[in-house]
């Protein structure tokens, strides 16, 4: 959260802007929290993100920003929620994740992302960097333009030289006293020497072919300025016609600046010690302005390998549909590169949301020379709102299989596509394959929706908890847990019911809402962060199983009460409920609200078991262990996604006792009401309407609470007290009803 304090600095009014210009931020969530936890929270973001976006072009202007996001590693925070889009313009904000980093290229856990050397490095270089070496006072002068060119140089695209206005140089020298060697092929040339004792350059005509309008070379050296393009001029001298023999084409034809096109190139990761660079250009852009097109190699000791190809991007293109996570055992031949190429493209089409993956093999079939690095990168390429990034480098070994899972860290658009960009070794043939990987997209799932899971169970509880109600109303009598559970807590009768809710209110508009004090619905102000229509079906059945767990356990410890404790319960204790709820409410108001219901539960627990006893010995009907029971468990679950609460009190107990601004005391209250109100109407006057106002409080919580969580907890502690309130003191011929009920089912 370092870097929302940051940013926050500047909502302060006695903060002076032009203090902070340059902002680095790890991991952290501006787009939203993981979860809501409560208002304040939810307040904080509104207020800082809306400043931002109000005042990006006024004084914010020269503030520039790096977001770095730790990607697959991270459990806690999504990249698209470390994202800057939409807060800031990307003329003035880079989004990364650390694996796509140039001189990084390694995912980082939300701890060590802090103290990664690898990134640490490139952040210390970038920082030195921006400040003027040249000037005494060692401050950042330089304007937000050439900040955020230099930034994008350090961590988006870095053609290799440390140095940054060495690797930008637009125009460059053609050296006269190097040689010019022609290309041995126009489409596939290569270059491959022990060493190199002479520097050079090779000449490439442009191709004016319009089947092939794209150039791509691999060069294993450190020279940054390796990749030129100019317009020859004939070499002819004046006066005497010289006797000697006509000059070969390569000496014709020379040219002395040329344009310096090698800081579009891109590093790859070193393999076994060696690093290597590419660069893909789109010659038709370059027709009219340049006729040729020039690879330096510089004189080495050390073996050198340069490859190029002209082609159509079109023609090394593969585009498939990436398989159905249950076609576990299908394997899709993707292509079978066998004509000598350096690049190759796979296009993903529909890997477009967290809950998908898949993996990706590439076999080296045959290699006509064997490389001593084993040259062969597989990357996923992944295109963003505002930049293109590259995430997951995989070396490809000559005569072996790579294989890779690719999945995303933030949902994309349908019209943007991810790419497996593959650079390979021309002297090889491979074989792609794909092929669904169902335990990676589980994971996907449990990373990025298993905090979801309480909140479901929570509608689960709700809707048998409407069950029970209705039932009463009807019949007099209500169905056990699992029956209740099995007619009730269908999945369409919460979800389909609040995707039309939430339709509904989009399309009355927020003003409407702001004016009938009704926030906008979840789906429509966080559409990236929420599941799926299938996915949230598939996390509430999930839940419905929790739930049903939860259940049967909790069943075996009211037994194991039951029997030890069954003597003690038999007797009534005068002014229980009078001294239990003043206490929990004092603990609640003056300590931490989670607390309160922690110890709540047990004096509730007592409460059920009671009942139970009560049962046994034809005291009390089934409808009212029914419904107690259920309560018991909605009350277990608020007091579960209450519990960072506690842990945030309990780690500050040597500072004030009392956890200020505490989200969890208004459903602590509400819970604390159900000793109250426990059977203060009785069924005739209650059931009815409040059976429906409790599946009105399991739908608001599935419109307004999947991630504000903090409301769909307030929400099951309102439907507590309802249910309580419903129960009936007299039970009289409840025997009679409850079998009539089972009779009826």
């Amino acid at each position: 959260m370092g870097g929302m304090v940051a940013r926050a600095l500047f909502t302060v009014p006695t903060f002076n802007a032009k203090q902070l210009d340059t902002i680095f931020t790890f991991s952290t969530p501006h787009q939203a929290p993981v979860l809501f936890a409560d208002s304040h929270m939810q307040m904080f973001y509104a207020k800082v993100n809306g400043y931002w976006k109000e005042n990006i072009n006024d004084s914010l202007k020269d503030v520039v920003a790096v977001s770095i996001n730790g990607g697959k590693r991270d459990k806690f925070v999504s990249d698209h929620l470390s994202s800057l889009s939409g807060i800031m313009t990307h003329r003035r904000a880079i989004n990364v994740v650390s694996s796509s980093v140039p001189n990084v290229w390694t995912a980082a856990d939300h701890s060590s992302i802090i103290w990664c050397e690898q990134l640490v490095d490139v952040v210390t270089t970038a920082m030195f960097k921006l400040v003027n070496g040249l000037d005494r006072s060692k401050q950042v002068h330089l304007s937000a333009d050439e900040k955020i060119r230099m930034l994008h140089y350090y961590f988006v695209q870095n053609p290799g030289p440390d140095d940054y206005y060495a690797g930008i140089q637009g125009v460059v020298d053609v050296k006269s006293e190097h040689p010019w060697q022609l290309a041995s092929d126009e489409h596939l040339w290569t270059f491959s020497r022990e060493k190199v004792e002479e520097p050079r350059y090779i000449s490439i005509p442009l191709t004016s072919d319009k089947h092939l309008n794209t150039f791509a070379a691999v060069t294993n050296q450190a020279e940054p300025s390796w990749v030129l393009a100019c317009k020859t001029r004939k070499n002819s001298k004046k006066g005497k016609k010289s006797k000697k023999k006509m000059r070969s084409p390569e000496e014709f034809k020379k040219c002395e600046l040329a344009t310096n096109f090698s800081p579009k190139s891109n590093i790859f990761p070193a393999n076994n010690g060696v690093m290597r660079k590419s660069v893909m250009l789109n010659t038709t852009d370059m027709e009219g302005y340049y006729d040729t097109l020039l690879v330096y190699v510089t004189s080495s000791s050390k073996p050198v390998d340069i490859w190029g190809q002209y082609f159509y991007d079109k023609n090394q293109q593969t585009t498939v549909t990436v398989p159905m996570a249950c076609n576990v055992f299908n394997i899709y031949e993707i292509a079978q590169i066998t004509d000598g190429r350096i690049f190759h493209s796979v296009v993903l089409d529909g890997l477009n949301s967290l809950s998908q993956a898949v993996k990706i093999s590439v076999v080296t079939l045959t290699c006509q020379s064997q490389i001593k690095d084993g040259f062969g990168v597989m990357r996923l390429l992944i295109p963003n709102r505002a930049e293109i990034s590259y995430d997951s480098s995989f070396p490809l070994h000559n005569g072996a299989e790579t294989t890779a899972v690719f999945r995303l860290h933030s949902p994309l658009d349908d019209e943007l596509k991810p790419e497996v960009h593959l650079w390979l070794n021309p002297s090889c043939t491979y074989s792609i394959s794909m092929q669904a990987s169902p335990q990676d997209v589980v994971g996907q799932v449990v990373q990025h929706y298993a905090l979801t899971i309480p909140v479901y169970v929570l509608l689960n509880l709700m809707l048998v908890l409407f069950g029970q109600m209705k039932q009463i109303a009807k019949h007099g009598a209500c169905l056990s847990f699992p029956e209740a559970h099995l007619s009730h807590a269908q999945p369409y009768k919460v979800l389909i019911v609040a995707n039309l809710v939430s339709t509904l209110l989009w399309r009355v508009g927020p003003d409407v809402l702001d004016k009938l004090m009704m926030p906008f619905p979840e789906k429509y102000v966080y559409p990236v962060q929420l599941p799926g229509t299938l996915l949230s079906i598939f996390l509430y059945l999930v839940a419905y199983v929790v739930t049903l767990s939860v259940y049967f356990l909790l069943k075996l410890l009211v037994f194991i009460a039951e029997v030890i404790f069954s003597p003690c319960l038999q007797r009534s204790i005068p002014l229980y409920k009078f001294a239990v709820v003043p206490c929990l409410a004092l603990i609640a108001l003056r300590v931490c609200g989670t607390v309160a219901m922690a110890v709540g539960i047990l004096f509730y627990f007592i409460t059920v078991v009671s009942a139970k006893v009560e049962l046994k010995n034809g005291q009390r009907s089934a409808s009212t262990y029914n419904i107690r029971f259920t309560i018991l468990q909605l009350w277990l679950w608020i007091t579960l996604n209450s519990a960072p609460f506690a842990l945030a009190w309990f780690k500050n107990t040597s500072f004030p006792h009392h956890l200020p601004n505490d989200p969890t005391v208004g459903a602590a209250i509400l819970l604390l009401l159900a000793f109250s109100v426990d059977g203060a109407v009785g069924r005739s006057t209650t059931n009815r309407i409040g059976c429906w106002l409790v599946y009105a409080c399991a739908l608001a919580s599935a419109v307004y609470g999947i991630r504000h969580m903090y409301r769909s907890t307030l929400l099951a502690g309102a439907a507590v007290v309802i249910a309580s309130a419903g129960l009936s003191r007299d039970d009289k011929n409840a025997e009679d009803k409850s079998e009539s009920v089972k009779k009826l089912n």
